[in-house]
């Protein structure tokens, strides 16, 4: 989840695993999840910035598909899912979509394998749409 919207002109998109919660310890998460994640730290006012929110950010491009950074994202946490299911009783768990499309017109699909394990895991499936900025 970022802050910085990529350039214009170009279609994009992103996916980060999310932890939301009021007190959240950031290294007993990475120990239980044998990850590093990052507390989110936002800039901007929303929902999310009243609690606490522990990230795992997908490192790959912003030029590649969601269904490939949802997929990073799967391939790190299924191995977890003893793990994940513990602190889903505690905490929201969100993989938080961003995507925009150069045109303003735009979409992906997710195959039903990704979507299947996106459930299996019970992980809630956040989208938030950019619209492209204005021509300078």
């Amino acid at each position: 989840m970022s802050e910085a919207i990529p350039e214009t002109g170009k279609n994009w998109s992103s996916a980060t695993f999310l932890i939301i919660g009021g007190q959240l310890k950031p290294g007993e998460i990475d120990s239980m999840l044998g990850l590093k994640g990052e507390i989110w730290k936002s800039k901007l006012p929303s929902p999310r910035s009243r609690h606490s929110v522990w990230q795992l950010k997908c490192p790959l491009g912003d030029q590649l598909s969601m269904e490939e950074h949802l997929k990073w994202l799967l391939d790190q946490l299924e191995p977890k899912t003893g793990a994940i299911r513990l602190l889903a009783k505690i905490y929201k768990l969100e993989f938080f979509c961003g995507f925009s499309s150069a045109s303003g017109q735009g979409g992906f699909t997710l195959d039903n394998s990704t979507l299947s394990r996106i459930a299996n895991l019970g992980i809630a499936l956040g989208l938030d749409l950019y619209p492209p900025k204005p021509a300078e």
